[in-house]
Parts: structure tokens; sequence; C-alpha cells
């Protein structure tokens, strides 16, 4: 199997003949299905994989296989359909009714078995919806019914008319390709196609080895249904051949699986394609965006990543898949100057947009890389500032909110983020002082605002808010922690040794 250059663990589907890569669904530029699949790096058009390059081989997912059946739908209909061919078979009275009911019966089954085939031929790994199984039921089976006849009757004609060994031969002929008689009748639904010899031969040696595989693994389910009708017996009971219906049933739903992986597998060699590009759902400019960018972050071209992420955002200045991918990226490359560059333009982006949850943690991260980073908005401040609030980050509130009577003294919100401070102060040890002078500082800005509110408006433009001066308190002139020369709150600067 092949991988995506790009994603390990992903199959590859698609390969770039200029490029020489491979790629899965996510690293393709698929805006434009109808002319062509287009690498992310060349721009030039790819080309689709065969399947067997992409899949898991079938021998290798038998447990996968064995589990195909194992749903609550499937469960029931191989019970349901088990105990009335069970039920019917035991009726001694009305043969024709209970043979009829017997042959609907197992046309659903046969249906259903045949649906598996198809949809896994496709590509579809999940078992078949039950609603598809009620029409046509019976018909399938007639013409099993006719393509087992025409075998049974070519072996004995061979036998009567030419010689007994060459009817052996015939006979075990028919029994190694009577699964690849199924597999094409489920690909032409025509019976005498399915008999054709040459085309038996022709899918076997299309897949060759494996097909060989598929035969010892279906003698193997023979012999140990066998084995299961041992051990429960051949009591003439209803539970008895209940429960030996439901092994063989189990076991044709999980052979006509594994054929139809088989199918899906080799699907190359055997001239079709289960997957078109028509059925691959065109994805949006912003994601293929987002796949070229992952592609740059992946071949380490991470200059040539950052000028990406700039120009994508702006075409999609919303896109919040952007802003956080490009945010990790930054984080994880560790340089201060892009990170500074870009941080606060993404704290602002989660701000208007009502991202107020993941603020916080990205005020956080972006400290791990520049410890002394500080928005310069006073609204990013304060909603920063409540967020460690909540978080009981004292420390963080007053290194958000120091300061900013002096560097914004209009900011109209001013007196709620002072009295912030204050309740973080007040957390703080030897800072109750400072704490109360913020709540008075606080007061008095909020009383200036209002003062400024009330008066009527002039011509000139309004003067400057000047910092409120708080009333200085009798203190040693050499007190560091005091309040009283300065006319405004003093910056708190914390070091190793405490606070200043």
């Amino acid at each position: 199997m092949d991988y995506c250059n790009y994603h390990p663990m992903e199959p590859a589907i698609y390969h770039c003949p200029q490029c020489q890569i491979d790629c899965c669904d996510l690293c393709v530029d698929d805006r434009d299905i109808e002319h062509g699949i287009r690498c992310l790096k060349c721009h030039g058009e790819m080309t689709l994989l065969a399947a067997e390059h992409r899949v898991t081989p079938f021998w290798r997912r038998l447990q996968e296989s064995f589990r195909y059946p194992l749903n609550l739908q499937t469960l029931l209909l191989i019970a349901a359909v088990s105990v009335v061919s069970t039920l019917t078979s035991m009726a001694a009275s009305a043969q024709l009714v209970a043979f009829i009911i017997n042959l609907a019966a197992t046309g659903v089954m046969v249906k259903y078995s045949f649906l598996s085939l198809q949809e896994t031929s496709a590509g579809n790994l999940e078992a078949p919806d039950l609603t598809e199984a009620y029409q046509g039921g019976i018909a399938l089976v007639l013409r099993l019914m006719l393509m087992l006849f025409l075998m049974g009757a070519s072996v004995f004609a061979v036998a009567v008319f030419v010689h007994p060994s060459l009817a052996g031969l015939l006979g075990f002929y028919f029994i190694v390709a009577f699964p690849a008689s199924l597999i094409q009748f489920a690909i032409s639904e025509d019976t005498f196609a399915a008999l054709n010899p040459l085309n038996s031969f022709r899918l076997i040696a299309a897949i060759g080895l494996p097909y060989g595989l598929l035969v010892a693994l279906i003698l193997v389910m023979v012999g140990s249904v066998s084995v299961i009708h041992q051990l429960i017996g051949y009591e003439f009971s209803v539970v008895a051949l209940s429960l030996q219906a439901m092994a063989s049933n189990y076991y044709i739903v999980v052979v006509f699986h594994i054929m139809g992986y088989m199918l899906f597998q080799y699907q190359g060699r055997l001239g079709y394609s289960a997957r078109e590009h028509g059925d691959v759902a065109g994805r949006s400019e912003e994601a293929v965006t987002l796949a070229h960018l992952d592609m740059l972050l992946k071949e380490g071209r991470y200059d040539a990543l950052r000028d990406g992420y700039n120009k994508a955002l702006e075409r999609f200045p919303s896109s919040m898949a952007l802003y956080g991918r490009y945010f990790d990226f930054l984080v994880q490359a560790k340089n201060p100057d892009w990170l500074g560059a870009f941080a606060e333009r993404y704290l602002r982006f989660l701000l208007q947009q009502g991202h107020s949850e993941l603020l916080g943690q990205t005020y956080r991260t972006t400290k791990t890389v520049l410890p002394k980073f500080l928005p310069n908005s006073p609204e990013l401040r304060l909603a920063l500032a409540k967020d460690c609030h909540k978080q009981d980050d004292a420390r963080g509130v007053v290194s958000l909110i120091n300061g900013m009577q002096r560097q914004y003294p209009d900011f109209p919100h001013l007196p709620a983020a002072l009295e912030l401070l204050a309740d973080s102060l007040q957390l703080l040890p030897n800072l109750a002082e400072k704490a109360e002078a913020c709540r008075t500082l606080a007061e008095r800005v909020r009383q200036a605002q209002q003062s400024r509110a009330a008066e009527p408006k002039r011509n000139e433009p309004p003067s400057r808010v000047r910092p409120m001066p708080i009333e200085p308190e009798p203190a040693k002139a050499d007190s560091a922690d005091g309040i009283g020369p300065p006319k405004t709150l003093e910056l708190i600067e914390f070091t190793d040794s405490g606070t200043k």
C-alpha cells in the first residue's frame, strides 16, 4: 500500500507525475473537480492511484471482514431468515405455501449478500441497509438456481457423453471458479456472462494468487460449518437447525463481503473504477488553502508558510481556523518577533468574534514565548484581566491593569479596571494600602467621567483628562510601599524577592 507523503498513516489516492508525490484526499486541490484534481505544489493534474496501491489487502483485514455482519440489522436478518427457513422446511402440510415462504426468505438473504458484495466493491465498508433487500430476491435466487442447474447439467452431460474423468475435472473447475462466477454475476447481472469460462479465467488471472487464498478461505468456512453442525447435532429440532442455518447465513454474508472487497482492491486490473473524480465533493477555497499551508509546514518551509498565512488572512479575515493554526505555528516556532507581531491581532480577533473563552489561554500561551508581552489595547487588557481574575491569578490582573490610569486616562471603563486591580491587590501580601488607594482613585475617575458627561458640549475639543491624584498620607520619604509623595498610583513590579 502507498501512503500519503504528508499524512503517513493515510493511504495515498492521487499521484502527481511532475512532483513525484502521492497524496490523500486532504492534500490535493479539488475545488474544480470537473477539470481534474490538482497538485497543491505545481498545480498540475494528478492521477488516481489504483485501489490495490491504497487499500489494505483482504487477507490482512479478515478480522474486520468477520465483524462486518455484527450489527443489529444484519444479525436480526440472519436470525429471522434462519428461523423462517427452518420452520418452513419442517412443515409437513401446506408444502407449496411453505416452499414459497422459504424461497422468499432465501431470496432476501441472497439479495442482501449480493448488496454487501456490490456496496463493498464500491468502497463502502459498512453493511447495507435492510430496506434494499426486499425487492428482486426471488428472481435473484431463481437465476442462481439456473446457474447451478446449468453447471450440474454440464457435468452430467460430459460424464455421459464424453468421459467421467473429464466430468470430474469440469466439476472441480466449477467449484474453483464459482466465486469468480458470482463476482462476474454481481458486475454484469448476466447469468450466461457469469458462466462464460473466458470471463472467469480472465478474472482469476487478473487477481492471481490472492484468488486462491479466497477459495481456500471459503473451503475452510464450509468445513467449519460442518464442524458446527456436528457440535450442535443433527437432531430434528427447531433450535438446532436454526442455529446451523444462522452459522451458514453468517458465513455467506462474510464471503460475499470478502469477494466485494477483492473486487474493490483489484478494480484496476479488472478494468473498472469504483471511484471517479465526480464522486468526490469539492472542498471550499479556504479548506484547500489550509491544506496547502499544512503542506508547507510539513516541508519545513517556514518563511513561505508565514507569508502564506498572512496572505490567506487577507482573503479570509474572519477564518477562525486560519487564525488558530497560524498562532499555533508561531508558538511552536518560538520566534519572538513573529509572535509579537501577531499575538495582539489574534487576541483582538478573538474578542471581536466573541470567543472570550479562548482569550486567557491564548494570552498565557503567548507569555510562554514572550514573558513581557502586554497588549496595547485597554479593552483587551481589561478582558484579559477579567479572565485572570476568574483564574485567581491576582498577579496577572495587576500586570495587565497597573499603569492604565496613566496610559489610557480617557478609557471609559477605567473605573471598573481600577476596581478589579484593587480586588487583586487586596489578595497580595503587603499591598492592602495600595488596594485602598486604587479604590479611591477609581471613585475619583468615575466622578470625573460623570461630571464631563453632565457638562454641555462646547465647540472646542474636550480637554485631555489628567490622572486623578491620590491624597498623600503620612509616610516616610524613603518608604518603598507608601502612597505619600506620588500624585498618582505607583506602578507595581513583581520581582523574585517580592513586590515593589
